[in-house]
């Protein structure tokens, strides 16, 4: 199904203070396009923006607007404590020191703000973070509303129709995935774990039916072709379904991955600050990994949905499928599907490059080529975003090095030394309370002494890097593993299994 690209909209993240909550995420409804002729250059850090402020009030009580991606500088800047320009002065200084110190001290230091206004803001933010994943969790709906449904003959509605139903009833459980196979009830998997329903079981020839109803003609004759088929569905109701079609031995099976109609916040997935800092670089390479069905997807969407709508770019996304659609807000949106739209990841990564790219999406690093050419994005100025599997930051590092013959090796080093700005690697794990799955991750980021070690062939000690830089924004697995315990997001149990795979 075609996407028509919106036109141009510029969210408008600033409010009148007297209909300002004291806490609320910046959004706001979209603009008149501006004439081409009143465009005007903007503004970037000069020496004066570094210029500290004559004085920084000691405390500031106008209201706290959390920025859409969770980042301190960007929620300064929406609530109007410091400007743009102060706050990209405030990364160069950051990106430039070597003691690692956070955006917070430095804002202070520089005399942008006081130290009170950022304690209350870093506390707005906390206060906001745990209203977001209460309100993720929120959406829960018990399973055994699914499982113990009445049942409903499948010739009481057309074979699309009721599918629809399915995949409705899927989504409205927070369920990951959907699984309808000839001579077996529906399942979900849900929390991890598979669900069946009370449905009686799906004669072959209906089950057939009710699957061959999504596929033109053209992917008919590909299924038969190669007796499976890849496509993603928009569901009437909202939202996507990723689906896989194959023949088995009981006959044609269909599993599919539902996905919402918009991407979560980095907020509600409760991930390290850090994470965040990834989306303010215009150049560089951010990986991000885990196990299959571990949130990638849904970890570089919410990182793309932050660069569309804090800045006015172009974004460029290769996945195979497309998953979730994004509609353009600040930033224009090109997504491309392999298959459909191009021959190839390293075929639209060759194109992209022709294409006026700000920002490159890749779905995944699953060759050389396709790797070499993402390496090289990064490093002639764009920030390119990728995902790999590996069960941890250091082997992804490693496993990227390792995809290139062993002679080209010291050059990918040489260039991952400049072009890496940080890994995420992430795993789901069921939350404590039952409601659902949070992802648990280590963050590794791309600090002098992690490119030193990378350079020198001493990815074995990277671990202990990050353990030593953590003001940097590095944690281990182990250690986001015993704060979402200590939160009582997860529980002692599910540590202790993460512990024993991740």
């Amino acid at each position: 199904m075609d996407h028509k690209l919106q036109g141009p909209r510029e969210i408008d993240l600033r409010a009148d203070d007297a209909d300002s909550q004291p806490i609320e995420l910046a959004s706001g409804p979209p603009t008149s396009p501006v004439p081409v002729e009143e465009i005007r250059p903007v503004a970037i850090a000069t020496p004066q923006a570094r210029q500290p402020m004559a004085q920084a009030a000691a405390v500031d009580n106008r209201p706290i607007r959390i920025a859409k991606g969770g980042m301190l500088g960007a929620t300064l800047v929406e609530s109007g404590f410091i400007t743009h320009e102060q706050m990209l002065a405030i990364l160069e200084e950051q990106s430039r020191s070597s003691a690692n110190l956070p955006f917070g001290k430095l804002a202070v230091q520089l005399g942008y703000v006081s130290a009170a206004t950022i304690d209350r803001v870093l506390e707005a933010q906390k206060r906001f973070k745990e209203e977001s994943i209460r309100a993720e969790a929120d959406k829960h709906v018990p399973v055994e509303n699914f499982s113990n449904a009445p049942p409903a003959p499948v010739t009481t509605k057309r074979p699309l129709e009721l599918l629809w139903g399915w995949l409705d009833a899927a989504l409205q459980h927070r369920a990951s995935d959907l699984h309808v196979k000839s001579g077996k009830p529906l399942v979900l998997r849900h929390c991890g774990r598979l669900v069946q329903s009370n449905q009686p079981a799906l004669p072959a020839q209906h089950c057939t039916a009710v699957l061959l109803s999504i596929l033109d003609d053209e992917e008919k004759a590909l299924l038969k072709e190669q007796r499976s088929i890849v496509k993603c569905l928009d569901l009437p109701s909202g939202g996507r379904a990723r689906c896989n079609l194959f023949f088995h031995l009981g006959g044609l099976n269909g599993v599919f991955r539902l996905i919402p109609a918009e991407a979560p916040s980095l907020m509600s997935l409760n991930l390290p600050p850090a994470v965040g800092k990834f989306t303010t670089y215009r150049q560089g390479l951010v990986l991000v990994t885990g196990p299959i069905g571990s949130g990638k997807t849904n970890t570089l969407a919410a990182l793309v949905d932050v660069v569309n709508s804090d800045r006015a770019e172009h974004i460029i996304t290769i996945e195979n499928p497309v998953e979730f659609v994004f509609s353009c807000k600040r930033s224009l949106v090109t997504q491309r599907e392999v298959g459909r739209h191009t021959m190839s990841f390293s075929s639209a990564l060759r194109a992209a490059l022709r294409e006026d790219p700000d920002a490159i999406v890749v779905g995944d690093l699953n060759d050389v080529e396709t790797a070499r050419l993402a390496i090289s994005a990064a490093e002639t100025g764009h920030i390119v975003f990728a995902t790999l599997h590996t069960r941890s930051a250091v082997r992804a590092v490693s496993r990227l090095i390792d995809l290139f013959p062993p002679d080209e090796q010291a050059q990918v080093r040489s260039v991952l030394v400049e072009s890496l700005r940080g890994v995420v690697s992430q795993h789901l794990v069921p939350r404590a309370d039952g409601r659902g799955l949070v992802p648990v991750c280590e963050v590794l980021v791309a600090t002098p002494a992690v490119r030193s070690l990378i350079y020198d062939q001493k990815i074995h000690q990277l671990r202990n890097a990050m353990q030593m830089s953590r003001d940097a924004g590095n944690m281990t697995m182990a250690e986001h593993t015993a704060m979402c315990v200590q939160q009582g997001i997860i529980d002692a149990a599910t540590a202790a299994r993460l512990a024993t795979v991740a």
